[in-house]
């Protein structure tokens, strides 16, 4: 089965897109998480690509991209300061630095 062009194939017929920011679930397309522009599911971790001054980390979930000296929050928007004895880090906590000052 092929799909005129501008549509896709969605298991038993061709649909438009999904708007960005949304995700085909039947016949209907649903939000993703939030800070996600593409996404497969609606769960944090089925997002592919994110939103403006948001990145995937390790655990596949989108969060605010932040300067030395600041780690993404665990809610995913905000940033934490690093430990004052990391330059750069994963997280607020002394044990996530990793980079530290010279």
């Amino acid at each position: 089965v092929e799909c005129e062009p501008g549509y896709e194939l969605w298991v038993d017929g061709c649909f438009l897109p999904c708007p960005v920011g949304e995700f085909r679930y039947g016949y209907k397309c649903l939000p993703c998480p939030v800070n996600c522009q593409r996404c497969v599911g609606s769960y944090p971790h089925e997002c592919v690509e994110c939103s403006n001054n948001y990145h995937l980390d390790m655990r596949h979930l989108c969060v605010r991209d932040c300067t030395d000296g600041f780690a993404p929050a665990l809610d995913g928007v905000s940033c934490d300061a690093c430990s004052s004895y990391c330059k750069t880090c994963l997280s607020k906590y002394r044990i996530s630095c990793t980079s530290c000052f010279e």
